[in-house]
């Protein structure tokens, strides 16, 4: 017996059938909840112009996840961000570098992708 599967993708917005294939799955945070919408490129335009005006001027926060079990490997992300690959050891000497910029790290969450950058900049010290 041979079987075949397909896999039907609906846009997120329009509900309707994506036949061409392009579509732009977004990774979308509000509070504790996380959602992945499926969208064709005029949905896409829609959400970006909707989020504009709350989004033009704040900083773009980068998560890094750590892993005692195996800290140096990571898997590539499937969205259009990078996420950094950082041991505990580092978001300690990051945290502590950054304690001398006058900024804060928490032990564990979200580490701004500015904060991030700037240390890397600085030759991770």
């Amino acid at each position: 017996m041979s079987r075949k599967t397909l896999e039907v993708v609906y846009d997120s917005l329009t509900q309707k059938e994506v036949k061409d294939g392009v579509v732009t799955v977004v990774r979308l945070s509000i509070g504790d909840d996380t959602y992945s919408l499926d969208l064709i490129p005029a949905s896409h335009e829609k959400l970006m112009s909707a989020l504009a005006p709350f989004i033009e001027h704040e900083d773009k926060i980068t998560v890094i996840t750590t892993s005692e079990a195996a800290p140096a490997k990571r898997r590539a992300s499937s969205g259009t961000s990078k996420t950094p690959s950082i041991t505990g050891e580092d978001r300690a000497r990051l945290a502590a570098w950054a304690e001398t910029q006058g900024e804060s790290v928490a032990k564990r969450g979200r580490i701004k992708a500015s904060l991030f950058e700037a240390w890397e900049a600085a030759g991770r010290p």
